[in-house]
């Protein structure tokens, strides 16, 4: 049963990650947020959302957590306790190795395709393949995955730790090294899945001497995989450009857990940390040796992401000073060298100054900062005072007085209760005569001619958040008509009353739904006020305009 307050509509643009509380707890202390409901609105303030839950019996619980797709370091449960890590201020524990592994290992390892900038391999004997111990097998259970087999599900264990896909090979199916590169035309590969995939020249591959062996990032060949009679292990951990990763997988129509991370953007720093992690697991639940250390291949040196940042900035785009913005900064691994900031390895969305303002705020809370109202720097009233318009000398004269009753037709439908929207100014075909050459989005390719369809489409959505008094909304913007072929520009004001009008009375006398003599009311009190003399007749309804 997911309680209501956890219910959410998962957006399109989000990643979903499965966190289970005791493994989270294995980085961080969280013993006052041992509920769904406490861990929920934590993560929340961390702009987290929470999109089921489950309680198990051992009073542990999954939460199913909603990640936008810019935060891929948020996709394991060591980068989900980091960020807690920083707006708590609790320790974060770090992983101990039980075997200290260095570099230099011996295996051969080429890369030619500039589409992977570093390759780890490190080797294993004496390895052997058995079912994972009950830990294991319980935890992956609960966070969505198949246990399938002790060197397999320490893969998939370590993916779910540290969100870095990994890979194991059969040393002795594989062969005495590995070459990076992109596929021949045509050239074929058997994954784990079972199928058969034919491959193109933009595909990266992993392979032998002879043939592809893993499609690289995305899933590994049948023929050199891991089985029960595996004893040589070859561990692999690279680094690949993500936009080739996400070709490959959308071509094929391949769905794993390792293009899901690495088409978003993987740590270019994690793969010795996760081979050595990986390294330490196998040899505690598989047994076998570590026969030397890790060979990294490298196309390309790693280089840090260099931001230009100045603290003066902080006050400018959020209106206020913060306290401790650099060592805000420096907790969520921001390196400072004077007024030039280097992002960490693992935040691949941190590449400009105004990122680095917005993480401050985040962090500091948003509540927190003053409430401010923009100082207006520009200039359009006096303009449009003093404009001279080809067509009418009169304009200038009239535009203050213009100004002035766009104003009190405002304050008028707020005084009865309306709210002011803003909407764009875009539509479709279907309530826009001028059409745009470059629009923003193939469906709002029109300029609007009535305000309607966007004002209902705001009643709509207000209706589904619970907004009281959701039904009365109004508009007072341009619309764009199409005049002897001519486009012209004119203001309009459209308003609409929908709903209940009126609650309950305490009296019995029951709620009032909105109709058409609520409406004339409003229009009858809005030119009484406005000192218009109007004529209200009933007339044919806007056939273009149907919901």
């Amino acid at each position: 049963m997911i309680p209501d307050f956890l219910r959410c509509l998962r957006h399109e643009d989000a990643c979903s990650m499965i966190m289970l509380f005791s493994w989270l707890s294995d980085f961080i202390q969280l013993s006052e947020y041992s509920s769904p409901e406490k861990l929920s609105k934590l993560f929340a303030s961390l702009g987290i959302e929470t999109a089921e839950a489950e309680i198990f019996e051992d009073n542990d619980f999954m939460l199913d957590l909603e990640i936008t797709a810019n935060r891929p370091d948020l996709l394991s449960h060591f980068g989900l306790a980091r960020e807690i890590s920083v707006l708590t201020g609790k320790k974060l524990k770090k992983i101990e190795f039980e075997n200290q592994i260095g570099e230099g290992g011996s295996f051969d390892i080429k890369i030619i395709s500039e589409r992977c900038s570093r390759y780890a391999g490190l080797v294993m004997h004496g390895v052997k393949v058995s079912e994972s111990p009950e830990w294991m097998k319980k935890r992956l259970l609960r966070v969505g995955l198949r246990p399938i087999s002790n060197v397999v599900d320490a893969t998939n264990y370590v993916l779910m730790e540290l969100n870095h896909p990994m890979h194991a090979f059969d040393l002795d199916l594989l062969g005495n090294h590995i070459i990076v590169r992109q596929a021949a035309a045509k050239e074929k590969i058997k994954l784990l899945d079972g199928r058969e995939y034919s491959l193109v020249e933009d595909d990266l591959v992993i392979a032998n001497s002879e043939k592809p062996v893993a499609l690289a990032g995305v899933m590994g060949g049948e023929e050199t995989g891991v089985n029960s009679n595996t004893t040589n292990i070859l561990l692999e951990a690279a680094w690949f450009q993500p936009a080739s990763i996400r070709r490959t997988a959308r071509r094929h129509g391949i769905s794993s857990d390792s293009a899901y991370r690495f088409e978003r953007g993987a740590d270019p720093l994690a793969p010795l940390y996760a081979i050595r992690r990986l390294a330490d697991l196998i040899k505690k639940i598989s047994g076998g040796e570590i026969s030397e250390g890790i060979k990294l291949s490298e196309k390309e040196a790693y280089k840090a992401t260099e931001i230009n940042f100045r603290d003066e900035s902080v006050k400018r785009f959020l209106g206020c000073a913060v306290p401790r913005t650099r060592e805000i900064l420096c907790s969520l691994g921001v390196n400072f060298d004077g007024d030039r900031a280097e992002a960490p390895s693992w935040r691949t969305d941190l590449t400009r100054e105004i990122d680095l303002i917005e993480e401050v705020a985040r962090i500091s809370g948003y509540d927190s900062l003053p409430e401010t109202l923009p100082h207006f720097l520009g200039r359009s009233l006096d303009f449009i005072a003093k404009r001279k318009t080809t067509e009418s000398s009169e304009w200038g004269e009239n535009a203050e007085r213009f100004i002035d009753f766009r104003r009190r037709i405002a304050e008028v439908l707020e005084s009865l209760g309306f709210d002011r929207c803003v909407t764009f100014s875009f539509e479709n075909e279907r309530f826009g005569e001028v059409r745009i050459v470059n629009p923003i989005n193939s469906e709002l390719n029109y300029m609007r001619g009535t305000l309607l369809p966007s004002l209902l489409r705001v009643v709509e959505l207000r209706e589904f958040r619970g907004i009281p008094d959701s039904g009365r909304v109004f508009e007072l913007d341009k619309t764009f008509r199409l005049e002897d072929g001519e486009p012209t520009e004119n203001y309009s004001a459209s308003a609409i009353i929908a709903g209940i009008v009126e609650e309950k009375r305490y009296d019995g006398r029951p709620e009032e739904i909105a109709a058409v003599d609520h409406a004339i009311g409003a229009i009858k009190v809005l030119g009484s006020l406005l000192k218009i003399s109007l004529e209200i007749k009933a007339g044919e309804a806007d056939s273009k305009i149907s919901f």
